[in-house]
């Protein structure tokens, strides 16, 4: 039953987050846009194409699939 009530506030924090993350139009078009400067401000510290990024406060690890090279403009 634990583990039970465990995945529900698991599902019902990820379920806040999509909401939250989606009041940011967040799609790979986006993401890169809006928080330009985040990414670029977090990029040296890229592992396995995780990065912590921070949207009005609050921490998000969001994993990129595209390369980052394009930043050095």
């Amino acid at each position: 039953m634990q583990t039970n009530t465990k995945f529900k506030t698991l599902q019902k924090k990820i379920m806040e987050n999509t909401a939250e993350l989606q009041k940011f139009k967040w799609n790979p078009r986006f993401a890169a846009s809006e928080i330009n400067a985040k990414i670029t401000q977090t990029s040296y510290q890229l592992h396995k194409n995780i990065a912590k990024v921070d949207i009005k406060g609050r921490s998000y690890l969001a994993s990129f699939q595209v390369s980052i090279s394009y930043k050095a403009y």
